[in-house]
């Protein structure tokens, strides 16, 4: 599959949901850090162009793990792209390790999915310019070297009772794209939407017109 996207120019970039070390025995879920690097290397040593580690709620409290996997990815392939796909709104989640997955990424990604948030796709956009800059102007000493490019990532799939609109995702960019007091230095820097297999007609169209 690598080869044949490799052939007229496409990148292709793992995506792995991480858990850092964790156990939940009601889900079956049992994961280490380790175990997921190795994953990790794994996505990269067969050909991968970069890797993008979608850490949520389960990687809270978890600084020391976060720091281990994001660094020991870089190191085993310090030219690939590495971004973490995080929650935007970083005052609601004081314990994710923002600082150690930003320390080692090249690139953030908040997952700004706005309608499974329950807001519009303009507060969606004012909440994470307001969220990342606080963030950022709190940062001192080595920890700056978390603040790294944004890339967010748009709601692209049906939530429950919704649909996107085409007129919700070319808003999106342009909001972007025209912010007047953009979180990111220098503005934001592309666009995704999670994610094309469920993406509707709404959808492919919007991101057609962008």
């Amino acid at each position: 599959v690598i080869n044949e996207a490799h052939a007229p120019g496409m990148k292709i970039f793992a995506w792995v949901y991480a858990y850092g070390n964790y156990t939940n025995t009601t889900s079956g879920i049992y994961s280490s850090e380790a175990a997921e690097l190795n994953v990790a290397k794994w996505a990269l040593g067969v050909g991968g162009d970069g890797l993008i580690i979608d850490a949520e709620s389960e990687y809270q409290g978890q600084g020391a793990a976060a720091s281990a996997y994001a660094s020991g990815i870089k190191a085993a392939y310090p030219n690939l792209f590495l971004a973490y796909a995080p929650f935007p709104y970083i005052s609601y989640h004081s314990t994710f390790p923002y600082v150690q997955f930003g320390r080692n990424c090249d690139a953030v990604m908040p997952q700004d999915y706005w309608a499974d948030i329950g807001v519009t796709v303009t507060n969606m956009v004012h909440d994470m310019d307001g969220e990342w800059s606080a963030w950022q102007n709190s940062l001192t000493g080595a920890n700056t070297n978390a603040i790294k490019p944004i890339v967010p990532i748009g709601q692209g799939w049906n939530f429950t009772g919704y649909a996107e609109s085409i007129s919700e995702v070319t808003s999106f960019v342009w909001l972007l794209q025209n912010d007047p007091s953009p979180a990111g230095r220098g503005g934001y820097h592309g666009v995704s939407y999670w994610e094309c297999s469920q993406h509707h007609a709404a959808v492919w169209t919007g991101i057609s017109r962008t």
